[in-house]
């Protein structure tokens, strides 16, 4: 009888008065008064419906019983109406997370029942389209709900960031790799390098807002070469080659390289990835040169050479940092000779 009355908006304050009881002692049977479809869209074809405002239903339920009726409403009300007012949508996101604290402050339900609770939340941030992601991301902190503020991250495109949380904080580089799938875009700026971000945080965690578990990262450099590999096509080549460490051998680099060069028509392009290729081998084999020249050897009285067993003196010599061997510098050639000779 009261669901009849609800749409009119003389008959409000009458429903608001005897509705009361009925909610706090029969909540689910009672929250029917105000989410039925002729009582949040009015009767088809009734001038006179008025279907009864949200915000006042929002405030009346707080006022009479628990937050999960309030939240049960609201969600039966944004799916039936459609409603677009991002205040209600806010609204929403706000209920969850405080029935979210408040269950895990007093250990209420269980952890089932608040892993339910954050799996509705991260489902309903992924698709509304109409709260403040702006608003929200002061209510998600970097120490808990990290997967709730990586959507929301996601919704204001601060995608490395995102990526940030789910490799290092969450430890699930796969979950990564699928918002990337997810997000990526070519048409549309900000979402077309989320492959290139991707390859940013596996190789460069201490580039991102610092947190324990990033400050004392490895980089995860073959995991990024199996993303350079699989989707080299969606990210800016030569830019990411760039990122890789420069110790990291051509050997290792080649058959990836070989790979997207082979499918790239682009002479350009190949181009680009050549000369970062050769800037890679350049840096590991100066840095081998600058170990090699800091190394310090002692020659006295007593040093002889290895191949003619004379005393090395005042002569010029060669080392070899392999097995540290001294010879003469005119007996090099002579013992390189000898040991081809023996290794054959």
């Amino acid at each position: 009888y009261l669901k009849s009355l609800t749409p009119y908006r003389e008959f409000q304050d009458l429903v608001i008065k005897y509705s009361e009881w009925v909610v706090k002692d029969y909540p689910l049977q009672g929250l029917s008064v105000f989410t039925s479809v002729q009582t949040t869209k009015g009767v088809k074809g009734d001038k006179r419906a008025t279907p009864m405002p949200a915000r006042l239903v929002l405030k009346l339920l707080k006022s009479w019983c628990g937050p999960e009726i309030v939240v049960s409403y609201l969600e039966s009300y944004l799916h039936s109406t459609k409603n677009k007012h991002s205040a209600l949508h806010n609204e929403l996101v706000f209920l969850y997370l405080d029935n979210i604290r408040r269950k895990k402050s007093k250990s209420v339900g269980g952890l089932s029942s608040i892993e339910d609770l954050r799996k509705k939340l991260i489902s309903f941030l992924r698709e509304s389209k109409y709260y403040k992601a702006e608003l929200m991301l002061g209510r998600f902190p970097d120490t808990e709900l990290l997967e709730e503020r990586a959507v929301v991250l996601s919704r204001l495109k601060e995608h490395k960031e995102a990526l940030g949380l789910y490799v290092w904080d969450l430890d699930n580089p796969q979950e990564a790799i699928w918002y990337c799938l997810d997000v990526y875009r070519e048409d549309v700026e900000g979402d077309r390098d989320v492959y290139y971000n991707l390859m940013e945080v596996l190789l460069l965690p201490s580039s991102l807002d610092p947190t324990e578990k990033r400050s004392k990262g490895i980089p995860k450099t073959k995991l990024a070469m199996e993303v350079l590999a699989n989707y080299y096509d969606k990210m800016d080549v030569a830019k990411a080659v760039d990122l890789l460490p420069e110790d990291l051998g051509i050997d290792e680099v080649f058959p990836i390289i070989k790979s997207i060069m082979s499918n790239n028509s682009s002479r350009s392009r190949r181009n680009q990835v050549t000369k970062s290729l050769y800037r890679i081998e350049n840096l590991r084999v100066r840095s081998e040169y600058i170990k090699s020249r800091s190394q310090q050897i002692r020659i006295d009285t007593k040093t002889k050479c290895y191949y003619c067993n004379r005393r090395i003196g005042n002569s010029a010599f060669v080392r070899y940092p392999k097995n540290d061997i001294v010879t003469h510098y005119v007996c090099a050639e002579s013992f390189q000779s000898s040991m081809q000779d023996a290794a054959k």
